[in-house]
């Protein structure tokens, strides 16, 4: 949207501005979104928890090299460096200099990640339920799961107003309630 006006599109065509936006979009938002997802489903599709000191590690050093990295690019090319030269002015070998510090930095935060698979399948610690993705991700299915497990609770409890009108013929028959929600079917006993 920054570059829908002429002026501005005008001045920083074809400069580092798009390079510095360009990353910007692509390892710092997208990364970021496939390594937020990677954590988020991490207990459901390994079934451990993740090593949050280094998840934590990860994401510190992950995000101050992308900034490190990408202000400079934006800098350069709001002062006008083109992209696409192989020779520049001295003036901007500080600002190169910086954004490929950061870029390096950016590298190191892989061996945090590294570290944290490495750590995670060795602690081997059990996901509890907050800690799993799945489990929230549909939030419909599991508020309905929820309320058939609480009638069917009340209904074993035998409160008044959900007493079943007939009684089982066993005492180790336990009261069901069965309950469609989509597709799919669910019977609970006990």
């Amino acid at each position: 949207m920054f570059n829908a006006h002429i002026g501005f599109d005008t001045l920083l065509h074809d400069t580092f501005y798009v390079i510095g936006h360009f990353h910007v979009m692509l390892a710092g938002a997208g990364m970021s979104c496939v390594f937020a997802a990677f954590y988020f489903y991490f207990a459901s599709i390994f079934g451990v928890r993740y090593s949050r000191f280094f998840a934590y590690l990860h994401f510190v050093f992950y995000l101050s090299g992308q900034l490190i990295t990408l202000i400079p690019m934006f800098w350069l090319g709001y002062a006008g460096m083109p992209r696409r030269i192989m020779d520049y002015p001295s003036a901007f070998g500080g600002w190169h200099s910086l954004a490929s510090s950061g870029h390096l930095l950016t590298v190191f935060s892989f061996a945090f990640f590294l570290l944290m698979l490495a750590d995670s399948f060795y602690e081997n610690r059990a996901p509890i339920s907050k800690t799993r993705g799945v489990s929230r991700l549909n939030t419909r299915l599991a508020f309905y799961t929820y309320e058939v497990r609480k009638l069917a609770h009340w209904r074993q409890r035998s409160l008044v107003l959900l007493r079943p009108q007939t009684t089982p013929s066993t005492p180790s028959t336990l009261y069901s309630l069965e309950t469609s929600a989509a597709e799919y079917v669910f019977t609970f006993r006990g």
